[in-house]
């Protein structure tokens, strides 16, 4: 059963989490309610992949809450944690294709365990439609050697909408790209969103991507949420953290 909308699904309280003597997440707050896209802005190194891997699960924090559909994630068992997981969809920052498969079996590779479950046909027509929805009808048969950079983004996101997630988190989606295929990607982010009714976390730091997917923004800097509001409100402020990502 799926989440109602305007519910808040991920909700992270109080993080703190550290390397060493580097605390990266410092008193870190933040929620994200239920059909909506949510922009993390940050510089380089700001702690926004931290965060996502917690959320994954893939760190544990030092102490906090990192709540997703209610469950606090570090306090999961395997079992639990891999139940949540299979209602988020990732788009990594490198797309993170496998070189030696075709597009049809990267997009196959999340599903691997479903095969034997369900029908042929039925695995192939979750292909095709999410081939349809990133723009690349027709390319299963591809390599990824074959194809672009901004190809390569629209096969992930694919490949992280492919089980129907309720969540996407997307890491840097416009990383890498030339500025008219990364307001392209953003704009599909926004389609996705529409279409398939999805919430998600996206963190970057290109502020057209937040411009154009964002219902919500937050800027994280010296590991705490130093300001969030819409794209407007942040246009708006005086903030040097927040201002520094406008000019």
């Amino acid at each position: 059963m799926n989440s109602p909308e305007g519910s808040t699904i991920i909700r992270v309280e109080h993080l703190i989490k550290s390397f060493d003597e580097n605390v990266v997440l410092n008193d870190f707050n933040v929620s994200l309610e239920k059909g909506k896209n949510l922009v993390i802005l940050g510089r380089s190194g700001s702690g926004k992949s931290v965060l996502l891997k917690c959320i994954m699960g893939l760190e544990k924090p030092d102490s906090g809450k990192v709540e997703v559909f209610g469950k606090n994630i570090p306090e999961l068992n395997q079992k639990n944690l891999d139940a949540i997981r299979k209602k988020i969809g990732f788009l990594f920052q490198g797309s993170a294709l496998y070189d030696s498969m075709t597009v049809k079996e990267n997009l196959e590779f999340p599903m691997r365990q479903e095969i034997n479950k369900n029908s042929r046909n039925e695995i192939d027509e979750r292909i095709k439609k999410a081939l349809k929805s990133v723009g690349l009808p027709g390319t299963e048969n591809m390599m990824p050697t074959e194809l672009s950079g901004g190809m390569k983004k629209r096969i992930g996101l694919a490949r992280a909408i492919i089980r129907n997630p309720e969540i996407i988190l997307y890491d840097e989606p416009t990383a890498g790209l030339d500025p008219v295929t990364g307001k392209e990607i953003s704009h599909l982010i926004v389609e996705i969103q529409n279409q398939y009714n999805t919430s998600a976390i996206i963190i970057t730091h290109d502020i057209s991507c937040a411009k154009i997917a964002a219902n919500k923004i937050v800027v994280l800097e010296n590991g705490i949420c130093k300001k969030e509001g819409t794209y407007d409100e942040m246009l708006k402020s005086d903030d040097k953290a927040v201002k520094q990502f406008f000019e």
